[in-house]
């Protein structure tokens, strides 16, 4: 701020000085009237173009150049020709446009600097207007090419903000925040229910979302889903439409007019007491009804206060969603825009790069740190299987890692010997989470295979510990998807996508849904992290498996 006063104070008194300059108590020179009318054209340019600071220096100056002599060529010469002056007045104008420039620069930093923190825009992998029509345009191409459908929404989110007229939306800076949070927050909410290919695009003041491969009953569902995220998260209703390829069109241009227009028959049907909700809400249960954070009901309120009290806000009552009730938001969190995981920033692709190769020795670090209390841990675990069942004292078993590739996963023996001889006397089978199922397809709940201490292990997680050693070898990482028992050969191609990552120890999938869900919802969980890498995921995983594990919830 201190930088943008003092250039904002010499871009005066250098104008000043400028427009003085042929009194003859200062300095007596007949200019030409080009001077002041080009430095005045560049002051209001500079601004009104934010884009004026990006712009090469040469082009600046050769465009100049190029008005400066054809104007003196033509009817503006009205000042001496003496090449002095002439020299003078390019010295004039150089300075004026260098003076502009950076002041331009600090001005637009600030800006972005400004909406980013209150708006929250580089929190989302929105595109902008520009690249995700280009993108869009890419998809469109693929479906021509392979005859599939796509599906676009569009949200009408800037009905939601207190900006009614065109004068508020261009001069009144406060309604623009509000209508550039609100897009943001729409945005973000709607990636909480997207898988990565399928893009969120900012159009103007609202929000489209291109969904590749979507039937016109999918595009509806999925719009129902963000509805609803939206309600839950911002105490509002957004009216949207949907348009879907090839049936409402076959160019980009004409399928975005049609979700406009269902947009818009969506808004002309509703009421303002239908968009907005009382921030009372009965949700249709009965006893005590969890809250949403109080961070984010802050947030919020300090949000009112800049941008008025018509600033919806969230309830502190969460009410249904999408017909499952609040206790399935709470068991299944992947897709709720408040789950912690969710208000993860997107990584750049730069950073996802550094982030890759940094990830290896982020693994042996935190090894290296951990290994004092790791090793007498280990020596105590050996020490109790060999007093309960004898050798040997490790388990290994192929597992599936990263590219489909094979490795030899280790771990504390938990089981009696020849556990896998004994399935067939005891006639029972173990599916593809571990699980011993009987005859019946029941879970077994007390495996007689299971020794003493592996009763422990498992109810402790301490049977994976071993597993420190595949990281040391680079076949693991402390944290990634779980490796799987069987080969590729089992996946359907969807499920391929955890193989992008190498395998780890643990994962969302563990702090969640350990033992608890079949291998559909735990690719979900393994995309969620995907999508999210960063050393900050990493960090935060690693630090609630050890809280879980703390607490004795195992996985069996």
């Amino acid at each position: 701020m201190v930088r943008l006063r003092v250039l904002i104070v010499v871009f005066s008194l250098w104008l000043t000085l400028l427009f003085n300059i042929e009194r003859p108590d200062i300095i007596a020179l007949n200019l030409s009237s080009i001077v002041y009318v080009l430095a005045a054209g560049f002051v209001i340019a500079t601004l009104l173009l934010p884009d004026l600071s990006t712009m090469r220096l040469d082009l600046l100056f050769g465009g100049t150049g190029i008005l400066y002599v054809f104007m003196r060529l033509l009817a503006f010469n009205d000042g001496s020709s003496l090449p002095v002056v002439i020299l003078i007045e390019v010295v004039l104008l150089t300075a004026t446009i260098l003076l502009g420039r950076l002041i331009s620069s600090v001005v637009t930093n600030f800006e972005h600097v400004f909406e980013s923190v209150v708006t929250g825009a580089e929190d989302t992998r929105a595109h902008s207007m520009i690249t995700g029509e280009d993108e869009m345009n890419t998809e469109l191409f693929r479906a021509r090419r392979f005859n599939r459908p796509v599906g676009f929404i569009y949200f009408r989110v800037e009905v939601l903000t207190q900006a009614h007229s065109r004068t508020d939306v261009l001069f009144n800076y406060e309604a623009i925040l509000q209508r550039r949070y609100l897009r943001n927050r729409v945005s973000r909410i709607a990636e909480a229910a997207l898988y990565m290919n399928e893009l969120v695009v900012w159009y103007g003041d609202n929000v489209l979302v291109c969904l590749p491969e979507s039937t016109p009953e999918n595009t509806a569902a999925v719009e129902q889903r963000i509805k609803d995220l939206i309600w839950l998260s911002l105490n509002v209703k957004v009216p949207t439409g949907t348009a879907n390829f090839p049936e409402d069109g076959f160019v980009l241009k004409d399928l975005v007019k049609k979700a406009i227009q269902r947009a818009d028959d969506a808004t002309d049907n509703n009421t303002a007491n239908a968009i907005r909700r009382p921030t009372s809400v009965d949700t249709g249960n009965t006893g005590t009804q969890p809250q949403l954070p109080n961070r984010q009901v802050n947030m919020f309120q300090s949000l009112q206060t800049i941008f008025g009290p018509g600033f919806p806000q969230p309830s502190r009552l969460a009410p249904q969603f999408d017909g499952v009730g609040v206790d399935a938001l709470n068991a299944t969190p992947y897709f709720h825009p408040n789950f912690w995981a969710n208000q993860l920033p997107y990584q750049s692709a730069s950073a996802r790069y550094i982030y890759l190769r940094v990830k290896r020795m982020f693994d042996i670090g935190v090894v290296a740190l951990t290994l004092p209390f790791l090793l007498p841990l280990t020596l105590v675990v050996a020490g109790l299987i060999l007093l309960d069942d004898g050798r040997p004292i490790f388990y290994m078993q192929k597992r599936t890692g990263v590219g489909g590739h094979k490795f030899k996963m280790y771990k504390f023996r938990s089981m009696i010997r020849n556990a896998d001889q004994k399935l067939a006397e005891l006639n029972v089978t173990v599916n593809e989470r571990g699980e011993t199922i009987n005859e019946r397809g029941e879970k077994l709940e007390n495996d007689p295979r299971i020794t003493r201490v592996g009763k422990i292990l498992r109810k402790t997680s301490l049977d994976e510990l071993p597993q420190v050693l595949n990281v040391l070898l680079g076949q693991m990482s402390l944290v990634g998807p779980r490796p799987t028992s069987f080969g590729v050969e089992k996946y359907p191609l969807f499920h391929t996508e955890r193989l992008n990552v190498p395998p780890g120890i643990t994962g969302l999938w563990q702090i969640y849904d350990r033992g608890d869900t079949d291998f559909d919802n735990r690719l979900i969980w393994d995309i969620k992290y995907i999508e999210k890498l960063s050393l900050a995921l990493d960090l935060q995983i690693l630090v609630r498996t050890a809280l879980r594990v703390l607490r004795h919830h195992g996985a069996r």
